[in-house]
């Protein structure tokens, strides 16, 4: 991901970067990190979860994110991270945070070409990041994502995993 911002990166190489990252976020199974950290939490909470496509397994340990394991919870934050990060409109595991990226990331020509959502690399994940942590609106759903995906602690000292807990209590 780093060097993708690197002069002479080639195209065929994002577009190949950006399609493995679209399987992963799909499938759980193609994520070693997910996969291994994960799978006492997936048997625990998930079992009954369709594991093929559509990030249903991932979908579901963010919803228990706070029950799940030091190591799958490390995993899973590094996930959820990279999906906000590759965004694409209508991605099964992010596409609660659609209309917060429309409202608020896109430029005025962006959101009028409608296959577009991703202007820069990582540009959807630091607005969603920085309005999160300044505290400004975010839905429900987005907000509960950019708080797994915040894996430091923020300057106050508050914890990812301490805000996830308050807003799975809200």
């Amino acid at each position: 991901q780093e060097n993708a911002k690197q002069v002479g990166f080639g195209a065929d190489c994002l577009k190949e970067i950006d399609r493995k990252e679209k399987r992963q976020a799909r499938n759980y199974k193609l994520d070693f990190g997910v996969a291994k950290s994960c799978a006492s939490d997936i048997d625990d909470h998930c079992k009954a979860v369709n594991s093929e496509g559509r990030a249903k397994v991932l979908k579901c340990l963010s919803k228990v994110y706070n029950q799940t394991t030091d190591g799958c919870q490390h995993e899973l934050s590094r996930a959820v991270r990279m999906a906000i990060w590759q965004y694409h409109k209508g991605a099964p595991l992010t596409m609660d945070c659609d209309g917060d990226i429309v409202k608020y990331c896109l430029t005025q020509s962006q959101a009028r070409r409608p296959g577009l959502m991703v202007a820069a690399l990582g540009q959807n994940m630091r607005c969603l990041s920085k309005r999160y942590q300044e505290n400004k609106e975010l839905a429900p759903g987005c907000k509960y994502l950019v708080s797994i995906s915040t894996t430091k602690r923020l300057a106050d000292g508050t914890s990812a995993r301490s805000i996830a807990k308050e807003i799975v209590k809200s």
